[in-house]
């Protein structure tokens, strides 16, 4: 079975603080790509939601530095993405990743 292979390493992000003063703090991408699942832009439906939900919490969860994503899981991932209209700079590279996610073949586990 083929996977999307999506890189989880935080980076670096530049925000002014309330003098004006620039600082680097970590972007939550796993945070990020979670809440892109539930993005009110998406209209989602009660069933949506909840399939959404699952995925979402698969992410939060993950330990890994990266995560694998079914076709499907990446497709609603890649739709959402399209119709969210307000990523900013810092969201760059979070969409990047998603983007030019690796296409990898996995093993299905055997029940």
């Amino acid at each position: 079975m083929k996977a999307r292979k999506i890189i989880l390493i935080s980076y670096d992000i530049e925000i002014s603080d309330a003098n004006g003063s620039i600082k680097k703090i970590p972007y939550d991408i796993k945070r990020s790509i979670a809440d892109i699942f539930l993005a009110p832009h998406l209209k989602l439906n009660g069933s949506s939601l909840i399939k959404n939900w699952k995925i979402a919490e698969k992410i939060l969860g993950c330990e890994e530095d990266f995560i694998l994503l079914t076709p499907e899981e990446f497709s609603i991932l890649s739709s959402a993405i399209e119709v969210i209209d307000v990523f900013t700079k810092n969201d760059v590279e979070m969409i990047r990743r998603i983007q030019e996610a690796e296409v990898v073949e996995v093993e299905e586990k055997k029940k």
